[in-house]
């Protein structure tokens, strides 16, 4: 449940279309709009590459496999909440079980967006669950809570098969930088912890000062521009 919520006028906001209003008026902020480009979407199947030694190239993006699918699905979380069409992992485990021809079909059907560029809409579409963050002074003010956007199954499907691709792209290439460790296979947060750690140890050895500065990025996905 989210308390009443503080309006702008210094009342408070009891029904819920008032308390949506201040929920998202505070925790996504406005933007310039960007225009829908589903029209103009750009085929995927190959795109330029330019890598740390400066070596540019066309890189081919081959279609999904039976087998590529199949294992997605298989390592999806169990008991994760379904998007807008009620959809859960679980039946999508189910199908795959007793129908032999549903990876095929979703093979065809993820290969096809991506030989025509194209992001269903369907598929973009999410329930979003306002959270309590925990030990907050006032929750009578947007920022104590947090929104969690539960996405169609299908969608997180589509968008998992891209994402290992793009990794795997990228690590081949060595697109990423030595000094990033999130999202990255064989490496941790405890990786990058002993590395700094190390790093102190052998400056404070040649007597030498070290500070650390750290940045964080306020709402940063709440930010992000949704039809890019």
């Amino acid at each position: 449940m989210v308390a009443p919520l503080a309006t702008p006028e210094g009342g408070l906001a009891l029904q819920a279309p008032a308390k949506a209003q201040i929920l998202r008026a505070g925790l996504w902020p406005a933007r310039e709009q960007v225009p829908d480009e589903d029209d103009d979407d750009v085929a995927a199947s190959e795109f330029s590459l330019d890598t740390e030694d400066g070596i540019e190239g066309r890189v081919r993006w081959d279609g999904f496999g039976d087998r590529e699918v199949a294992e997605r699905i298989g390592r999806s979380k169990k008991g994760s909440a379904p998007g807008p069409d009620g959809v859960t992992w679980e039946a999508l485990r189910m199908i795959m079980r007793g129908w032999v021809g549903f990876v095929p079909v979703l093979r065809k059907v993820f290969n096809a967006c991506l030989e025509f560029g194209h992001h269903p809409k369907v598929l973009k579409k999410a329930t979003t669950v306002i959270l309590r963050k925990p030990g907050k002074a006032d929750y009578r003010i947007p920022g104590a809570y947090r929104p969690i956007a539960l996405l169609n199954v299908m969608g997180k499907l589509l968008e998992a098969l891209i994402a290992a691709r793009i990794l795997t792209l990228a690590e081949r290439h060595k697109l990423i930088s030595d000094n990033h460790y999130g999202g990255r296979p064989h490496r941790a947060t405890e990786d990058a912890l002993i590395r700094i750690q190390q790093f102190i140890k052998d400056n404070h050895r040649r007597g030498r000062q070290v500070l650390a500065v750290s940045a964080e990025v306020s709402g940063a996905y709440n930010g992000v521009i949704g039809s890019v």
